[in-house]
C-alpha cells in the first residue's frame, strides 16, 4: 500500500504543475512584466529649485505667509520629496526583482512544457481518484482565496480606518480650543483692568483739569484787575499786536499736524479696507469652490467610490478654512479696536505731557519770583542793618551829650537877667552925657531887636530843616512807588504772557478733543459699514441655508436610488448646519461689538457736551479778554477756505485710491489664480502621499518576510555551529575507534536490538510523514503563486484608475483654469469701465465748476466788486502786511531813540539816572564854575527801604541861645 501512495502524491504534484503552467499560459497579459522605463531619470531634482518651494518664497516675500507657516510647508515638503525618494529607489529594487523572477518563471515554464509532453493516453482509478483530489484541492484553493481576499479587504479597510483616525488627531481639539478661548478671556480682563486704570487716571485728571480751571477763574479776575492798569500803560500796543502773528503761525502748525493724523489715519483705513475685500474674496472662493464641488459630484457619481476619502478629506479642510476665516475676522476687529485705543491714549499721553510742561513753567515762574522776593529782603535787610548801625551811633552820641532837664533854659533867663543888671550898674557908675546915654540906649534896644531877629532866623532855619527833611522823605516815597509800580508792571507783563501761554495750551486741547472727535466719528462710520457688511454676509447665508434647504428636500426624494450615498449627504448637512450654527454665532458676535460701540458713542457725547461746556467758558473768557479778535476771525475764515480746497483735494485723492483699489483687485484675482494653482499642487501631494502609504504597506509586509529570513538565518548559523560540532565529536571517536591500544575502543550497547519488521515499520512511517510533509510544501506553493497573481491583478487595476483619476483631475483642472482666465478678463474690463466712468464724471463736474466760477466772477465785476472772495482777502492780506511792516518800522524807531538815549559817551548801555560827577563851590573869591569831584567823589547812599515807615520821624527841638 505504500507505492501507490507514493505514486498518486506524485501524480498529484505533476497535475497540479500542469494546471499552474495551463492557468499561466492563459493569464499571461495579466503576468508582472518588469517595464523598460528608466526610473532613476524620473528622481526629482533638487528640492530648493523646485517651483513649489518657488512659490513658496514668493508668497512669504509679498507677506501672505508667516515664517512659521512657511517652515512647517517647506519641511512637509521636503519630508514627502525624501519619502518620494525612497519610494523610487525601492521600486527600482522591486523591478529588478520582478526581473529575476521573471526569469525564474520562464525557466519553470520550460520545465513545465517539458512535463507536458509526457503519455497520457492511459486512464486508470488511480488517475481518476488523482483528478477528483485535484478539484477538491482547486475548490479548497478557491475557497482559500477567497478567505484570503476578504481578509486584505479588512486589512486595508483598517489601515484605512488608522489613517483617518491619525488625520482627526492631527485635528485641533477642544480642549485646545478651550485652552485658546481662556487664554483670549484673560487677555480681555487684563485690557478691562488697563481701561479701568486708565478711567481712574482720567477722573484723577479730571479733578485735576476742575482745580485748573478754578484757579484760571482766579487768575482770570485777577487779570481783570490787571488789565484795567494795562489800559493805561500805552508801551505793550506794539506787543499785543505782534500775538496775532503767533497764533495764526500755530493755528498751520496744528493744521499741518492735522493733515498728518488725517493722512496716516487714511492709510490705515485703506489697509482695514484691503484686508475686508481680501475677506469678501475669500468668501467667494470658497463658495465659487462649493459651487465647483457640487458640478463635479454631479459629473462624477459613477466614481464615488473611489474618491470619498478625497470628499471627506476636502470638507475637513474648508470646515478648517472656515473657522480660520472667522477667527481671522475676530481678530481683526480686535485689531481696530485695540489701533483705536492705543490712538486715545497716545492723546492722552500728548494732553498729560502739555500739562506737565505747564505745570513746570509755572514752578518756574515761582521759583523765580521767589528768588526775586529773597533778594528784596536780602536788600531791606542790609538797609535795616545799616540803619540800626546810624541809630545806635546817633544814640551813643546822644549819650555823650548832657541832658537838658529843664534847668538849662532858666540858667539862660538867670544869665540875661544878670547881663541886664550889670549894664544897668555899669552905666549908673559911669558918668555919661546925655548923648553917650542916648546913643547906649539905642544900642542896647538894636542889641534886643538883633536878638529877636537871631531868635526867628534859627526858628526859619530849623522849620527849613524841617521841611527840606520832609521833602527828602516824600522824594524817597514816591521813589519807593515807582520802584513798587515797575515792579507791578513787570509782574502784570509776567503774568500775561503766563496767560497767552495758557490760552495757548487751551487752544491745543481744543484742537487735540476736536480730532478725538473726528476719529471717533470715523470710527463710528467704519463700524457702521462693518455692521452693514455682516448683515449683507447674514442675508447671504440665509439664502445659501434656503437653497440647502432644497438641496436636502430633493435628496429626500432621491434617496430610494441612492442609498449608498446617504451617509455622504447626512455628513454634508451636519457641516451646513455647523456653518450655521457659525454664522449665529458671528451674529451675536457682531451685536456685542454693536453694543460695545454705542456705549463708546454714549460715553463720547457725553465727553462732547463737557467739552463744549468748556468750550463755551473758554469763548466767553477770549471774548472779555481780546478785543483784537476780528483779524482772528478773519484769518480764521480764510483757514475754512484752505480747508475746503483741501477737502475737493481729498475727494480727489479718495477718486485716485479707487482705481488703485481697482489695481489692487487685479492683483487679488492673480493672486487667487496662485492660490488655485497651489491647491491643485496640494492635490497631487495628496495623492503622491497615498501612494506613499501603499508602498510603506508593502515595504511593511516585506519586512516581516525578511524577520522571518532573518531568523532562519540564525537558526540556520546555529544548526552550522552544531554540525561543525557533532563532525569534530565524530572525527575523535573514530580517531578512538581507530586506536587500536585504547582501553573503551569498543562499548557494548545495552537493550534489545530491534527486528527487520519494526525498522521496516518504522521506515513506512518516515515515508509517509515525508510525503505530507511535501504534500504540505506543495500546497504552500500553490497559495504563494495564487496570491502572487491576485497581487499582480489588484496593482494593475489600481495603476488603471489611478491613470483614470489623474486624467479627470488634469481635465477638472483645465476647466478652472479656463473659468478663472475668464473671469480675470471680465473683472479687468469692468474695472477699466468704471474708472474711465469716474474720471468722465469727474471731468464734468469740473467744467461745470469752472463755468459758474467763471460767471460768477463776470457778475461780480460787473457789479465793481472783486471776481472773488478769495482774491479780495488776499488783496486785504497785502494791504495789511504793509500796515504791520510801517508800524513795526515805527516801532523800531522809537527803540532806537530811547537806546541813543540810554547811550554814554563811551558807548555803554545804562538805564541808570545820572550822577554829579562836579560840585560849585562856596568861595565868593572865585567865579562859580563846576569842579570836577575827581577820585574822593562823595558817598551816594542807598534809598530807604520800605520799612522806615514803621519809625516814628523825630521831633528836633530849636537851640536857643
Amino acid at each position: 500500500m505504500q507505492i501507490p501512495k507514493e505514486m498518486s502524491t506524485e501524480d498529484n504534484i505533476h497535475s497540479a504543475e500542469s494546471e499552474e503552467a495551463d492557468e499561466e499560459q492563459s493569464d499571461e497579459p495579466i503576468a508582472a512584466v518588469a517595464p523598460v522605463v528608466n526610473v532613476e531619470d524620473e528622481i526629482p531634482a533638487d528640492v530648493f529649485a523646485s517651483p513649489a518651494f518657488q512659490s513658496l518664497d514668493e508668497l512669504f516675500n509679498e507677506q501672505k505667509l508667516s515664517g512659521t507657516h512657511l517652515a512647517l510647508l517647506k519641511s512637509k515638503y521636503t519630508l514627502l520629496h525624501e519619502t518620494l525618494k525612497s519610494a523610487q529607489e525601492s521600486e527600482i529594487q522591486l523591478m529588478q526583482e520582478a526581473k529575476r523572477y521573471a526569469a525564474e518563471l520562464d525557466y519553470q515554464r520550460n520545465e513545465l512544457d517539458k512535463a507536458d509532453h509526457f503519455p497520457e493516453s492511459y486512464s486508470t482509478e488511480v488517475s481518476k481518484l488523482r483528478r477528483q483530489l485535484l478539484d477538491c484541492e482547486n475548490d479548497l484553493a478557491q475557497k482559500e482565496d477567497r478567505v484570503y481576499q476578504q481578509q486584505y479587504k479588512i486589512k486595508s479597510l483598517t489601515e484605512e480606518k488608522t489613517v483617518f483616525e491619525s488625520e482627526l488627531e492631527k485635528q485641533p481639539k477642544v480642549s485646545e480650543f478651550e485652552k485658546k478661548a481662556k487664554a483670549m478671556k484673560e487677555a480681555c480682563e487684563d485690557l478691562r483692568k488697563e481701561i479701568t486704570h486708565k478711567k481712574r487716571m482720567v477722573r484723577i485728571l479730571k479733578e485735576d483739569i476742575e482745580i485748573k480751571n478754578k484757579q484760571i477763574e482766579d487768575g482770570q479776575k485777577e487779570l481783570q484787575g490787571k488789565l484795567e492798569i494795562e489800559e493805561q500803560l500805552q508801551g505793550d500796543v506794539a506787543e499785543l499786536q505782534s500775538i496775532p502773528g503767533q497764533l495764526s503761525k500755530d493755528m498751520e502748525k496744528i493744521n499741518r499736524r492735522k493733515i498728518n493724523l488725517e493722512k496716516k489715519k487714511a492709510e490705515f483705513d485703506d489697509e482695514i479696507h484691503e484686508i475686508a475685500v481680501s475677506l469678501k474674496q475669500i468668501d467667494q472662493k470658497s463658495r465659487m469652490t462649493e459651487d465647483e464641488r457640487i458640478t463635479i459630484m454631479k459629473e462624477l457619481e459613477g466614481k464615488r467610490v473611489m474618491q470619498d476619502t478625497k470628499e471627506r478629506e476636502i470638507n475637513q479642510a474648508l470646515k478648517i478654512s472656515e473657522l480660520y476665516k472667522d477667527t481671522e475676522s475676530a481678530l481683526m476687529g480686535e485689531r481696530a479696536s485695540l489701533e483705536l485705543k492705543l490712538r486715545h491714549i497716545q492723546m492722552d499721553r500728548k494732553t498729560l505731557k502739555d500739562a506737565l510742561l505747564q505745570t513746570g513753567r509755572e514752578k518756574d515762574r515761582f521759583i523765580r519770583n521767589l528768588k526775586k522776593k529773597e533778594l528784596q529782603l536780602k536788600v531791606t535787610n542790609e538797609t535795616l542793618d545799616h540803619i540800626k548801625m546810624m541809630y545806635n551811633r546817633v544814640k551813643s552820641q546822644a549819650g555823650i551829650l548832657p541832658k537838658d532837664d529843664g534847668t538849662m533854659l532858666e540858667k539862660r533867663n538867670e544869665l540875661q537877667s544878670e547881663v541886664k543888671t550889670l549894664k544897668k550898674n555899669m552905666i549908673e557908675q559911669l558918668s555919661l552925657t546925655e548923648l553917650e546915654t542916648h546913643l547906649l540906649h539905642q544900642c542896647t534896644v538894636e542889641e534886643d531887636q538883633l536878638l529877636a531877629e537871631q531868635r526867628i532866623a534859627v526858628e526859619q532855619v530849623l522849620n527849613l530843616a524841617r521841611l527840606s527833611h520832609i521833602r527828602n522823605d516824600e522824594k524817597d516815597q514816591k521813589a519807593r512807588d515807582l520802584m513798587n509800580t515797575q515792579h507791578r508792571y513787570e509782574q502784570s507783563k509776567e503774568e500775561k504772557r503766563e496767560k497767552d501761554l495758557a490760552f495757548e495750551s487751551y487752544q491745543k486741547k481744543f484742537l487735540d478733543s476736536q480730532t478725538k472727535l473726528r476719529e471717533f466719528a470715523k470710527a463710528y462710520q467704519f463700524i457702521k459699514n462693518e455692521r452693514n457688511k455682516y448683515v449683507n454676509l447674514t442675508y447671504a447665508a440665509s439664502l445659501k441655508i434656503e437653497e440647502l434647504t432644497e438641496n436636502i428636500k430633493a435628496i429626500t426624494l432621491e434617496l430610494e436610488l441612492r442609498r449608498n450615498n446617504s451617509y455622504d449627504k447626512t455628513k454634508e448637512l451636519q457641516k451646513e448646519k455647523l456653518l450655521q450654527v457659525n454664522s449665529y454665532v458671528i451674529r451675536d458676535s457682531l451685536r456685542r461689538t454693536m453694543n460695545k460701540t454705542l456705549e463708546m458713542l454714549s460715553r463720547m457725547r457725553e465727553k462732547t457736551e463737557e467739552q463744549s461746556l468748556n468750550m463755551g467758558k473758554l469763548s466767553a473768557q477770549i471774548n472779555q479778554t481780546e478785543a483784537d479778535m476780528v483779524r482772528l476771525r478773519k484769518r480764521y475764515e480764510m483757514a475754512v477756505q484752505n480747508r475746503n480746497e483741501r477737502g475737493i483735494q481729498l475727494i480727489q485723492r479718495e477718486e485716485e485710491v479707487c482705481i488703485f483699489y481697482e489695481k489692487v483687485n487685479i492683483q487679488d484675482s492673480l493672486l487667487r489664480n496662485g492660490d488655485l494653482e497651489l491647491n491643485g499642487l496640494n492635490e497631487e501631494v495628496r495623492f503622491l502621499k497615498i501612494q506613499i502609504s501603499e508602498e510603506e504597506r508593502h515595504i511593511c509586509m516585506d519586512r516581516k518576510i525578511l524577520l522571518l529570513k532573518q531568523q532562519l538565518d540564525k537558526d540556520l548559523i546555529t544548526q552550522k555551529a552544531q554540525l561543525s560540532r557533532w563532525q569534530i565529536t565524530v572525527r575523535n571517536l573514530e580517531e578512538r575507534m581507530q586506536n587500536p591500544a585504547a582501553k573503551n575502543r569498543a562499548r557494548l550497547l545495552e537493550g534489545k536490538d530491534p527486528s527487520f519488521s519494526e525498522l521496516t515499520g518504522k521506515i513506512d512511517q518516515l515515508d509517509l510523514q515525508l510525503a505530507r510533509k511535501e504534500e504540505q510544501l506543495l500546497e504552500k506553493d500553490l497559495i504563494c503563486e495564487q496570491v502572487r497573481r491576485f497581487c499582480e491583478r489588484i496593482r494593475r487595476k489600481t495603476e488603471n484608475g489611478k491613470q483614470a483619476t489623474l486624467d479627470l483631475a488634469k481635465q477638472i483642472n483645465e476647466l478652472q483654469r479656463k473659468i478663472r482666465e475668464i473671469t480675470r478678463k471680465m473683472m479687468s474690463v469692468v474695472s477699466e469701465l468704471s474708472m474711465q466712468q469716474a474720471n468722465a464724471i469727474k471731468l464734468q463736474q469740473e467744467a461745470s465748476d469752472k463755468q459758474e466760477f467763471v460767471e460768477a466772477c463776470y457778475l461780480r465785476l460787473e457789479q465793481n466788486l472783486a471776481p472773488c472772495e478769495e482774491y479780495e482777502n488776499e488783496w486785504l492780506k497785502i494791504i495789511r502786511n504793509e500796515e504791520r511792516y510801517k508800524a513795526s518800522k515805527a516801532i523800531k524807531a522809537k527803540e532806537k531813540e530811547e537806546e541813543d538815549k540810554h547811550l554814554l559817551a563811551s558807548g555803554i548801555y545804562t538805564t541808570a539816572d545820572p550822577r554829579p560827577n562836579a560840585y560849585i563851590p562856596d568861595d565868593d573869591s572865585g567865579l562859580p564854575l563846576p569842579r570836577p569831584y575827581g577820585n574822593l567823589a562823595p558817598f551816594k547812599p542807598s534809598e530807604p527801604g520800605a520799612n522806615m515807615r514803621h519809625f516814628r520821624k523825630p521831633t528836633i527841638k530849636p537851640i536857643e541861645i
